[in-house]
């Protein structure tokens, strides 16, 4: 087992469920309530016995004010109080509703992590951005509230989708895209190892995936800096999840390419660089076909995003692997991009 630490919150990464109560002192609580996934439930309802829960419905659409609202009634029902620990066991939709419930319910309770996809594992439940969508809008609604600790228990990953592990590869592959070639170079030489999620490779790449976001959330935790670079793909992604309805990873990966095709086009990002990236990609059958999407209607939807400011949208860029810049670009000279 590794510990990362990040302000006050240790990652246990290879921990098991099991042991939780050495991770954390569940004596200091005076309940503990999980909230849980519908699918881990039914995959793993066994391990879960010991604890009162809460059982969330699977997909995006239930990171709404109402299940907010929802949950925080039946935690009410449940004679939570202040001194309660509220722990997630689920994916990126479930860490990111249990992390706002217990940052809004009576003004904030603790909240523990426990992520069951390779997403969440290695990027969703790591910062402590908590957040709910409204309208098509994604987490426009949020906090950055801390988790008290993280246990990735790689066992949950035994059941995890092939189509949700591939999901997870896209963050892998943009952390190293953007601060650390080295690890590029390792996802790129071990392909068919990781797709066969051998046990010491898996390991080795969630450990450096905490250890890099991590890092960036250390130095800049409210993300008025450097954090934003953890958004490269997801400008133009988030406009395609929520138009085409693709998984995160999916779209963030189109995204990657659709920034660096508008980049290449800029005369500020090589060819072979784009290439080496979509080839990657491409490698986890990850989409790289960005050409068959809207490009303008995306361009409308990104008009909302968060990272407008006045007639411009940061993009996050990349000049080569391992090193990514935070650009602004005029909305209009994206809209003469019709073949991005």
């Amino acid at each position: 087992m590794k510990i990362i630490h990040y302000h006050h919150t240790p990652v246990y990464i290879g921990g098991k469920w099991e042991d939780l109560s050495k991770f954390v002192n569940l004596m200091d609580y005076s309940k503990v309530i999980l909230i849980l996934d519908e699918n881990v439930y039914r995959l793993w309802k066994d391990r879960f016995t010991n604890f009162q829960y809460l059982i969330v419905p699977s997909g995006e659409e239930q990171k709404s004010l109402m299940v907010v609202e929802q949950l925080i009634q039946q935690l009410i029902d449940l004679d939570a109080d202040r001194s309660t620990l509220l722990i997630g066991v689920g994916g990126g939709v479930v860490c990111d509703i249990t992390g706002f419930v217990g940052a809004v319910f009576m003004r904030g309770i603790a909240v523990g992590l426990v992520p069951t996809t390779l997403l969440a594992q290695v990027d969703a439940a790591i910062g402590g951005k908590n957040g709910v969508n409204t309208g098509d809008y994604k987490n426009m609604i949020g906090t950055i509230v801390q988790p008290t600790f993280i246990l990735s228990d790689s066992s949950f990953l035994n059941t995890l989708p092939d189509v949700e592990f591939v999901n997870g590869m896209a963050e892998v592959i943009k952390h190293g895209c953007i601060l650390d070639e080295d690890y590029f170079s390792f996802i790129e030489s071990n392909v068919s190892q990781i797709a066969a999620k051998e046990e010491a490779i898996l390991e080795y790449m969630i450990k450096r995936s905490v250890e890099l976001k991590s890092e960036v959330v250390q130095q800049d935790e409210r993300e008025s800096g450097r954090r934003r670079l953890l958004n490269y793909g997801h400008t133009f992604g988030h406009a395609i999840e929520k138009k085409y309805g693709l998984p995160h990873g999916y779209a963030v990966s189109l995204g990657m390419v659709m920034v660096n095709r508008f980049m290449v086009k800029e005369n500020k990002l090589s060819s072979e660089v784009a290439l080496r990236i979509k080839k990657l990609l491409a490698n986890f059958e990850l989409p790289v076909d960005d050409e068959k999407y809207d490009f303008l209607q995306l361009v409308d939807l990104v008009l909302h995003d968060k990272k407008r400011k006045s007639d411009e949208i940061h993009l996050i860029t990349i000049n080569q692997v391992g090193s990514a810049e935070i650009v602004p670009v005029n909305i209009s000279k994206l809209r003469e991009y019709r073949n991005v």
